[in-house]
């Protein structure tokens, strides 16, 4: 019976066009985003915004951030706008840079505290086709 009540789900699930349930993003992770956003692509203070956990920058090199954005923002010139967050759950979640040329996705945690800190940053650049 257990193939038989899946295949009626996946039916159910398909006819209905349910979509995953979306989580609201939190005000912390908004905020972080625009922060974020801010800084990029020259890092200029970034270890002084107060916005980054205390081990990010031994993780992340200033300099190869601060190298590795220019280049990004080089390949997919200029910024048209951002993309919403899509969040994972409460403290992560990504975003979209788009550009004239081409696009980053943008995917950043924060660390569980009181007072949420960005602990790390991964940017992907995403090939037009």
């Amino acid at each position: 019976m257990g193939a038989v009540n899946w295949a009626a789900l996946d039916s159910i699930v398909a006819l209905a066009e349910l979509k995953p349930r979306q989580l609201p993003t939190s005000k912390i992770l908004n905020e972080r985003k625009d922060q974020l956003l801010k800084l990029l692509p020259d890092w200029k203070n970034a270890s002084n915004a107060g916005i980054f956990a205390e081990n990010f920058f031994l993780d992340y090199s200033q300099a190869d951030l601060q190298q590795n954005f220019e280049q990004l923002y080089g390949k997919i010139g200029n910024i048209k706008y951002t993309t919403e967050l899509v969040p994972e759950n409460q403290l992560r979640g990504s975003f979209k840079i788009v550009g004239e040329k081409g696009s980053l996705e943008v995917f950043f945690t924060l660390t569980p505290e009181s007072k949420p800190l960005i602990q790390q940053l991964d940017v992907d650049e995403i090939v037009k086709e």
